[in-house]
């Protein structure tokens, strides 16, 4: 993404979140006109067409433009459900990946950020390093990724995002919201942040926030207060990308980096857990890092925190840096674990809800 590309992106999300009326919401409003009518013709026609996999399936994903922390909780889903003896694979779409025609593309060691795109690789890199028994598949098309991890014998799929990919039948429906980051006003692309209507809430099986969401919300979801859980997320000490060795409890003077959907959440998170950052580093969400990046971390000679998701791009890099770049990466680059922290009960219920319908689902096709 180019710089100015990057500030003209920042300048459309100021315009979404500003809760007085801006020139941006009236020039903007036949486009979200235009885009609410593609959608719903989209949707009305994918619906026709849906098929679903032989396995119950959960779909993770959000109403809101840009990631809503689904990640750590498809991971602390995985981790719930591998426990208990399902071998469950994860779906997700593959974005930035430079695959062209080889799909599905199912995980294995030899997977880089360039087969699967960073997400994938991250899930990946997760549950190899806990041991849990997981497929990690990425396709565009989604009923033809589901199919593969089918055919691979797994007894549950976890979609991460894909909630609009109408096209693929899902037994669980679960959203995420951001009381932090809101809505803004409440309008669909390109005038404000929501691929759909604040009101698809009221439709979901579950919806997962960090927080109480506003009276405003709940008066236009009136079942919103049923299906809402609240969890919480957990960032562990960091540790070595290398070697895993955990950072000096007294290192805290430190340089930190996210190529996320907000990286400021990331950095003021740091920043509570007592760390001092001298410089910080917000990229757009997915940027491919190179060795001119690299070189402007290490020039302070000190620890560099970030994200996991991060992390893959940067071991993925490895290969083709020179020694003393490769000596950088193992002396400075440290991944902050963070794991999300679910009530067992809605954990549980979001499987119940998925095997049910998943049930009737079977038996109506069986009846046709």
């Amino acid at each position: 993404m180019s710089v100015l590309t990057q500030k003209l992106s920042l300048w459309i999300q100021r315009q979404w979140y500003s809760q007085k009326p801006v020139a941006w919401h009236f020039l903007s409003w036949p486009l979200e006109q235009l885009f609410k009518s593609i959608s719903v013709k989209q949707k009305t026609k994918d619906l026709a067409q849906a098929k679903g996999p032989n396995v119950p399936v959960i779909i993770l994903g959000n109403i809101h433009v840009g990631g809503m922390g689904k990640s750590p909780v498809v991971q602390a889903l995985v981790r719930h459900y591998a426990a208990n003896g399902l071998k469950v694979g994860v779906l997700l779409r593959g974005y930035k990946s430079k695959q062209q025609n080889q799909w599905p593309h199912i995980l294995s060691d030899n997977s880089s950020t360039d087969d699967a795109g960073d997400e994938a690789v991250m899930h990946y890199a997760v549950f190899q390093q806990e041991s849990i028994n997981v497929l990690v598949a990425v396709d565009p098309v989604r009923t033809r990724g589901a199919d593969a991890l089918v055919a691979k014998g797994v007894d549950l799929i976890i979609c991460d995002d894909g909630l609009q990919h109408y096209k693929l039948k899902r037994d669980c429906e679960i959203v995420m919201y951001q009381p932090a980051r809101g809505i803004g006003r409440g309008f669909l692309l390109p005038r404000g942040p929501l691929r759909e209507p604040v009101e698809r809430l009221d439709t979901v099986d579950f919806v997962l926030s960090t927080a109480a969401i506003p009276d405003s919300i709940h008066q236009k979801c009136p079942s919103l207060a049923k299906k809402l859980w609240l969890y919480r997320t957990q960032m562990e000490h960091p540790v070595n990308l290398i070697s895993g060795q955990q950072l000096s409890q007294n290192m805290t003077d430190v340089l930190a980096l996210a190529a996320i959907a907000d990286p400021n959440a990331f950095f003021k998170r740091l920043q509570k857990q007592g760390f001092q950052l001298s410089e910080h580093y917000a990229y757009a969400d997915h940027q491919h890092f190179t060795e001119q990046h690299l070189k402007i971390w290490f020039a302070q000679r000190k620890p560099v925190l970030m994200t996991m998701k991060d992390a893959v791009k940067i071991k993925a890099l490895m290969p083709s840096l020179s020694d003393e770049l490769q000596q950088n990466v193992a002396q400075y680059c440290f991944l902050i674990p963070y794991k999300a922290i679910l009530e067992p009960f809605f954990v549980e219920k979001a499987l119940k809800v998925a095997q049910t319908r998943f049930k009737t689902r079977q038996e109506g096709a069986n009846s046709a």
